[in-house]
């Protein structure tokens, strides 16, 4: 198939935000390895503006504006270095969320959390500070909330680099924590509408495993999931269907977007079906009871549906990239968390590969379409977080690409049947729905438990590799996209016509 660039261009021109974000990551990530003052940067910043504003060549404008969003990422990570509103080296009563698994070092676990309240003299204040933990201890898991007596430490580590470049991402001290500081686990995190929404599930007579992850996919409450699941679901490639996030707020977008297409039928309907989806999508994360992670992936796919509101041709690509760099914009240390990345490549994968797989499979058939596309979407999702799953956790869960499809399509069953038990108005009504999201999740659980027996390796690949797979990546889509698919016919030559 030849290939043509000019296709490739033409289609980043339509994506101007894809471009910007671009040079911006670029800074901040320049940020965390190099250090400029301040004042240089705002200059660099400065002059390139006016350099673009003044430059009549396209290519030259261009270029003084890439430098431009080069030197504005550089300069977020200081623009976003705050200070702890908790006091340091007193010991305080804390209640600490954990965000991260624990990794092990020498000694000791390393994780990241957060302050949600500290007390002191009998009074109770809020907060939310981000923390790096030293855990001296084996019970502590992601998804915790702990009740500790402990001081926090403005020094975050003996090495100079790593504490400043933690500083840059948001984190202001470190507790380090035994059994002996840890005064109770589990606390009581939930919000009154996701603790009404769990005694719904509840009340429907789920339990067992089943019921713990439809409670843990509908709720966000983790509280019933056993270590072994746990282990299990992490082991096979699949923990991120345990904890609400961008996949959880999808399904419930697209099932509200399905539910209202009839609006479409009146003038202005897909307006109000827009809004109703983004109304639909912050419900379900207050019910989750607003977690970091939910909040991030509400506003990436409030931008994504709004922005569909105002331009009829949009460009999807284009629109998850505004939503990154607003967000960036608005705190750069979101490029330094897991769950927003694994969120943006999840959702790129699905853009950049997997709807146009599907769209190539299609056969004319409803239902045979609809597994090609589970199959198409689950597998670049699953190919384009695998690299940042390995640098982060560890290891390669080949049996997700393996499993992906049927994974999205019982986690799609669970949440959408478990959340529609949680709103029918009798306990008779919520029965059927409860039942059939218990028996998908227990169909879930048995190919997750066949799944992390066979195909994980233990590899934590490096940042080097990893950046070199997007590289690849990037290359195979641009590649893709100037491949010329227009149908060919040669004709005879008028010469040779006229001697025949």
């Amino acid at each position: 198939m030849p290939l043509d660039f000019s296709l490739a261009r033409k289609r980043l021109g339509s994506m101007p935000m894809c471009l910007a974000l671009v040079p911006l990551v670029a800074g901040i990530l320049f940020d965390g390895w190099f250090e400029l003052p301040l004042w240089l940067l705002a200059a660099g910043f400065a002059v390139g503006c006016l350099c673009m504003y003044l430059c009549r060549s396209r290519p030259v404008a261009l270029l003084h504006a890439a430098a431009s969003l080069f030197a504005l990422g550089a300069m977020l990570p200081a623009l976003h270095e705050v200070r702890s509103t908790v006091p340091y080296g007193r010991s305080l009563a804390m209640a600490v969320d954990v965000d991260t698994e624990p990794r092990p070092r020498e000694g000791y676990s390393a994780a990241r959390g957060r302050i949600a309240a500290w007390s002191e003299g009998g009074s109770v204040m809020t907060a939310d500070e981000r923390v790096v933990l030293w855990l001296r201890c084996d019970s502590v898991a992601a998804g915790d909330r702990l009740t500790v007596v402990a001081p926090l430490r403005e020094r975050i580590s003996r090495h100079a680099d790593y504490a400043r470049s933690m500083r840059r991402r948001g984190y202001v001290g470190a507790l380090s924590l035994s059994e002996a500081d840890i005064v109770a686990r589990c606390g009581d995190a939930t919000s009154t509408l996701q603790r009404r929404a769990v005694e719904c599930l509840r009340a429907t007579g789920i339990e067992g495993r089943g019921g713990a992850v439809v409670q843990a996919m509908a709720t966000g409450s983790r509280d019933a999931l056993d270590e072994e699941l746990k282990r299990m679901y992490s082991r096979s490639g699949t923990a991120h269907v345990l904890a609400v996030s961008g996949l959880h707020l999808g399904l419930v977008a697209a099932a509200v977007d399905m539910l209202l297409a009839w609006l479409a039928l009146f003038h202005g309907g897909h307006i109000l079906r827009k809004i109703l989806g983004v109304a639909a999508i912050w419900l379900f994360a207050a019910m989750c009871g607003l977690p970091a992670s939910v909040v991030r992936a509400a506003v990436m796919f409030s931008i994504f549906q709004l922005s569909r509101i105002f331009s009829s041709s949009y460009v999807s690509l284009n629109a998850l990239s505004a939503t990154a760099f607003v967000m960036l914009v608005f705190d750069s240390s979101y490029l330094w968390d897991t769950g927003f990345r694994l969120s943006m490549l999840a959702v790129t994968g699905i853009l950049l590969w997997g709807v146009p797989l599907a769209r190539r499979l299609r056969t004319g058939y409803r239902a045979v379409d609809a597994i090609l596309s589970t199959v198409a979407v689950g597998v670049a999702a699953t190919l384009w977080t695998m690299p940042v799953i390995s640098h982060e956790f560890g290891y390669m869960a080949w049996s997700g690409i393996v499993v992906s499809p049927a994974i999205m399509v019982s986690a799609a069953v669970v949440v959408v049947a478990a959340l529609t038990a949680v709103v029918m108005p009798a306990g008779w009504a919520a029965a059927a729905p409860a039942i059939a999201a218990s028996f998908a999740a227990e169909a879930q659980n048995a190919v997750v438990r066949w799944a992390a027996a066979w195909g994980v390796a233990e590899w934590r690949m490096g940042a080097g590799a990893v950046f070199a797979v997007y590289a690849l990546f990037a290359a195979i889509t641009l590649l893709c996209w100037s491949a010329d698919r227009k149908k060919r016919v040669t004709l005879p030559r008028y010469d040779d016509y006229v001697r025949s």
